[in-house]
């Protein structure tokens, strides 16, 4: 898979927080980190990035613009706005604008992280989706926000599920436990856990398979 770059607009400096999160996952490209969203319009016209993290000193005026730039040019590149603004207008103009997400600072690395975690997902979910069906489409829509579709039982994270559904999203066909184990670096038992979990919340289809030897297996597809 593709690594996913990054550029940084940090106006008012301390980009070292979002390059914790960025260095910390071996998808992650950092593409540039530039001080004014003038300077982002120049980077973004020339090679547009995946994703964009956007900290600007007026978010009502230089952030929602840059936004609606990147929306009006037809561009792929999403946007995660972080503001010290805890205005219901400006969050709801940039969720408009097509947001993937919306942190308020000071940042929480732990929720910049995971909405990193997901935007990776949805970003390989996006590529592999050719001619989305319903149950994609939710899907996608559920990774924009902070929890997977579903009700999450105990005993994995809310990032493992994800590797679990990136897993189907982005290799087409029927899997086994097994393979799903072998596939994401996952334990058997906790590969099952999500499984059984994504079928109850109607991600995944689950059938058995009848071999020459041995008893029945049960594999899995995406509902979609």
């Amino acid at each position: 898979m593709q690594d996913v770059d990054i550029l940084i607009v940090a106006e008012t400096g301390g980009h070292e927080r979002y390059l914790e999160c960025i260095h910390r996952h071996p998808r992650l490209r950092l593409a540039g980190v530039v001080d004014s969203a003038r300077a982002a319009r120049t980077q973004l016209a020339h090679c547009p990035p995946a994703l964009l993290l956007l900290d600007v000193r007026h978010p009502q005026r230089d952030g929602l613009e840059l936004m609606r730039a990147i929306v009006a040019a037809g561009s792929a590149t999403g946007t995660v706005f972080a503001s010290t603004c805890h205005d219901r207008a400006l969050c709801a103009r940039a969720l408009a604008c097509g947001a993937f997400d919306y942190l308020l600072l000071p940042l929480d690395t732990r929720r910049l992280c995971d909405t990193l975690e997901r935007f990776i997902v949805f970003h390989d979910a996006m590529a592999a989706t050719a001619s989305p069906t319903q149950a994609a489409i939710d899907t996608l829509l559920a990774l924009r926000a902070a929890r997977a579709p579903g009700a999450q039982p105990s005993g994995f994270s809310q990032a493992t599920l994800r590797r679990v559904q990136a897993l189907f999203l982005t290799v087409p066909g029927e899997h086994s436990a097994h393979s799903v184990a072998r596939r994401t670096g996952l334990c058997a038992t906790t590969a099952r856990r999500c499984l059984e979990h994504c079928v109850e919340s109607r991600f995944l289809h689950a059938r058995l398979v009848h071999g020459h030897v041995g008893r029945p297996q049960r594999v899995f597809r995406h509902a979609g």
